[in-house]
């Protein structure tokens, strides 16, 4: 793969300029594309060139040493942004819509008030990178979870290493974003600690058990994590949290639990961790993700981190063959 991050060029001219216009709804459910004058505001962006073709990645960031070295950074990758509709069984064929969810916030102060809050309450510098299609990303959200989505997003912190000399990360994602985290798991050395919540990290197992013959996207060339496990590299103290709802009904638990014991016989220091999320999908567990990243650069012990918090009901055990179908039902959402 060639992989070249390039710093982006300002444009007077340029489409996304540095008025508060927010990122389009039709960019969401289309796709985009842009040139690299148009990549900017430069403090924002990055121009990547991943297998011969341009890339624009947008972040949003509070808290990083601009001029000098930063140590330890926290890249937070958000969920999916679209849930397709299905006229017929998942797989059959393509999704007859996508259907916008969670884009409300996507003016830029608004992205980047989130980046200011999080610096705040955590005192950790912080990064909330834009996946490809989304919050002014170039690139096509409906073909997530694709290969190439994983060599942008990781051709991205590459870019974000080197320019504001980081070495190492705190990295955590939420639902697809926490698939991105299980995909990048398996080739980066320098996590200091991985966070992932209510994440897709066992795709061709929620596949079989809700009987579909894709992913909810259409897609069969969908890159599973759990697939990868054996490739993750073994970073001596490194934790690996991962933090679910037995009740989630858009990511089964039980496939979560399922990455969590292929990562533990592989020698990871690894923990899950269930939790409750609010109805009525009892999947959304991104704020507590994001203490859980604070707690794991603290060092706190399982111990701790559950009682830290109402919301964790407890550490699973690895000895624990399977979590139960109590409370699980069959995922229909994306």
């Amino acid at each position: 793969m060639l992989l070249v991050p390039l710093l982006c060029v300002a444009s007077a001219t340029s489409a996304q300029s540095l008025t508060d216009a927010g990122f389009t709804l039709d960019e969401l459910l289309g796709g985009s594309e842009i040139t690299q004058a148009d990549c900017v505001p430069e403090r924002n962006s990055l121009w990547l060139i991943v297998d011969g073709k341009g890339e624009c990645i947008r972040y949003f960031h509070a808290g990083l040493d601009e001029s000098g070295e930063n140590k330890l950074v926290h890249v937070w990758l958000h969920g999916d942004r679209l849930k397709p509709q299905w006229s017929t069984r998942i797989g059959q064929g393509a999704p007859a819509s996508n259907e916008p969810i969670a884009y409300q916030d996507r003016k830029p102060s608004a992205l980047q008030a989130f980046a200011d809050r999080n610096f705040a309450s955590f005192a950790i510098p912080f990064i909330r990178l834009s996946r490809p299609g989304t919050y002014g990303s170039t690139g096509d959200h409906r073909k997530r979870r694709r290969p190439r989505e994983i060599e942008v997003v990781n051709a991205a912190v590459d870019a974000l290493k080197k320019r504001y000399d980081i070495e190492s990360f705190l990295l955590s994602g939420h639902s697809g974003g926490g698939h991105l985290v299980g995909a990048l798991l398996a080739r980066r050395l320098d996590l200091s600690c991985v966070v992932i919540a209510s994440g897709k990290v066992a795709i061709g197992e929620q596949i079989r058990l809700d009987d579909w013959t894709t992913d909810s996207t259409g897609y069969a060339d969908y890159v599973d994590p759990i697939t990868l496990v054996d490739e993750v590299p073994r970073v001596l103290n490194r934790p690996i949290l991962l933090v679910g709802d037995p009740r989630d009904v858009a990511v089964r638990f039980d496939s979560q639990h399922s990455y969590f014991m292929r990562l533990h016989r592989a020698g990871h220091r690894v923990f899950l961790f269930a939790a409750k999320a609010a109805a009525p999908e009892f999947h959304d567990l991104s704020y507590l993700g994001m203490n859980m990243v604070r707690w794991c650069a603290e060092g706190r012990s399982v111990t701790d981190i559950v009682s830290s918090t109402k919301f964790i009901t407890e550490s699973v055990k690895p000895e624990r063959k399977k979590y139960g179908e109590k409370g699980v039902t069959n995922a229909t959402k994306d």
